[in-house]
């Protein structure tokens, strides 16, 4: 287990009580079919292992292939018997960050005492760092914490490769 696998595994510990949110990217890509990679499965069961131990409560995605394939893979390997749910206000096609960054913090503001593994896209996750004008790179896989408390977002990245 690495630092950055013990870090996640604590942070989801230590604020399920709260509510929690970890939003991730998906697994990468096939450009033409939309559908995940070998590479991308790859990827997928990596993250799962990684978060292994984490009792998710909600699972949610987009309507788009690549984020529910990335969810059904980190849900069937973690063994969570959990419906996944599809909330497109998190697809990259439909909206924009006008919808996205209130979307995000509504989630988490909203996730009570509810674990929730969010499987997106990158322009989602980049839209909320840019609004504080925080730098960050969101490679496949590759996650962000967030919390809401008191009106107040509270989120940094996580590397989860």
């Amino acid at each position: 287990m690495n630092y950055t696998t013990l870090l996640i595994l604590l942070t989801v510990s230590a604020y399920s009580a709260d509510g929690y949110l970890l939003a991730v990217r998906h697994c990468e890509p096939d450009s033409q079919s939309g559908a995940l990679t070998s590479a991308g499965i790859v990827q997928a069961e990596v993250l799962a292992d990684r978060l292994k131990g984490t009792k998710f409560t909600k699972v949610v995605c987009t309507s788009l292939i690549r984020t529910y394939e990335t969810a059904k893979i980190i849900r069937d390997r973690l063994g969570l018997q959990v419906r996944i749910e599809t909330n497109d206000v998190f697809n990259q096609d439909v909206g924009g960050p006008a919808d996205w960054v209130p979307g995000l913090k509504l989630l988490a503001n909203n996730a009570g005492d509810d674990i929730i593994l969010l499987v997106t896209h990158a322009p989602v996750l980049d839209a909320l760092f840019k609004q504080d004008k925080v730098d960050a790179s969101i490679d496949y896989g590759a996650g962000i914490e967030i919390r809401f408390r008191n009106n107040i977002i509270d989120y940094k990245p996580l590397l989860i490769k």
